[in-house]
């Protein structure tokens, strides 16, 4: 029956390791429950707000503490019935190996030596340039001198580790004395840096999910609100836009494979697209992009040989990501961040399940309490102006 321990046996397993709280993860897990799927989740992170958002986005939590733990942990969720491991790029290598050593099916460990085979940024990017697709020049910076490099790539460069998740694995570099501390930096965290042409211009982005380098679903948006200069951002903006179209389109061509794929692209002086980074995972607006008419959830599955195709009846327009990871419109009016949040709760009622909303709801109120003025100061809109600006779309 439903619901049973025999049942649940049965189930398709996709399991998530983290080193903290990612919400991508956290949202397409929530998803996938809802399709009849397990999910379980292995991270480092134990602390009470961990434990409360693992136990509402996932059916099983495990702690690990080490690379060790991983192959064991495998082979108590049932290994047998594993079908993907997403993971940060940071972690790829050691979940590979755990893979082969917990005997995961064949089928999931050639996933995983596929992402493999792409993670290394700078060799990626090399690939690309071969294949005739506009990337920016890159140079290995250990042991270079920065004159050097700024011959090869140009000045201001970017400085990359070449395995890395987000923002912490860059650091540009606009002048001589910025140079040192960055390298030394990226260094330090336990791989290889390489330098990179630094390119002026705005940032959009490519998603899409790909079954044998073949296009399921995809979408195109750029930023339109971010308080971090990396990271998750609070908006996007889904766009048409031939030419990035094109370029992903010959991407998935060159790195083929099964999953989800998000592309990084900066324009140059002259507005030309460049590709400058690749992740094969989920990103941080998957879940988000439902609201556009983008179901990537069951279009991943279909991916893995879990559910058909999703028919794609897509529209272009705002979304605001959920929840706001960097808090833009309560960092401006606790009242106006209010209004942001129960928009974009109510946006989310068919798209994520309730208790995840709830707990999102609870945590919410607490950084609203914490956003509190202090000495009663508040702003003309918390005093209540009355004001109501028309909302994006909820995500």
């Amino acid at each position: 029956m439903p619901g049973s321990p025999a049942a649940r046996d049965l189930r398709p397993l996709i399991v998530f390791v983290d080193l903290g709280m990612m919400l991508s993860f956290d949202q397409l897990a929530s998803r996938l429950r809802r399709q009849d799927v397990e999910v379980a989740h292995l991270t480092v992170a134990h602390n009470p707000l961990a434990r409360l958002i693992s136990r509402a986005a996932y059916d099983r939590t495990e702690l690990w503490a080490d690379p060790s733990d991983l192959p064991g942990l495998f082979a108590r969720l049932g290994a047998d019935r594993i079908v993907d491991v997403q993971c940060p790029e940071a972690l790829l290598d050691d979940v590979a190996t755990a893979a082969r050593q917990a005997s995961l099916p064949p089928a999931t460990i050639a996933l995983l030596a596929h992402r493999q085979s792409w993670q290394d940024k700078q060799i990626t990017s090399q690939h690309l340039a071969e294949a005739g697709i506009p990337v920016p020049r890159t140079h290995p910076a250990s042991g270079a001198e920065l004159e050097y490099l700024a011959a090869a790539v140009g000045m201001p460069l970017v400085l990359k580790a070449t395995v890395s998740s987000g923002g912490e694995g860059v650091r540009v570099v606009s002048a001589p004395d910025e140079f040192q501390p960055a390298l030394e930096f990226l260094s330090s965290q336990g791989g290889t840096v390489y330098a990179e042409q630094y390119l002026p211009g705005s940032t959009s982005c490519w998603a899409a999910v790909l079954s044998d380098g073949a296009v399921l679903d995809s979408a195109i948006y750029r930023t339109l609100q971010s308080r971090q200069s990396e990271g998750a951002s609070s908006s996007i903006d889904v766009v048409e836009d031939s030419t990035v179209s094109a370029i992903g389109a010959r991407v998935a061509q060159v790195i083929g494979g099964a999953g989800m794929v998000n592309l990084d692209l900066v324009r140059d002086a002259s507005g030309d697209p460049f590709v400058v980074d690749v992740n094969l995972r989920a990103w941080h607006s998957v879940v988000a992009l439902s609201a556009v008419g983008h179901d990537f959830t069951t279009a991943y599955l279909a991916s893995l040989g879990l559910a058909s195709a999703p028919v794609v009846d897509a529209r272009l327009g705002p979304v605001h990501v959920f929840p706001d990871q960097n808090g833009s419109e309560l960092a401006i009016s606790r009242r106006r961040g209010a209004r942001r949040f129960a928009h974009d709760l109510w946006g989310q009622r068919s798209v994520l399940p309730a208790r995840y909303l709830a707990v999102q709801t609870l945590l919410f109120a607490r950084r609203l309490l914490d956003a509190r003025p202090r000495g009663g100061a508040c702003s003309a809109d918390d005093r209540g102006s009355g004001r109501m600006g028309r909302a994006p779309v909820g995500a």
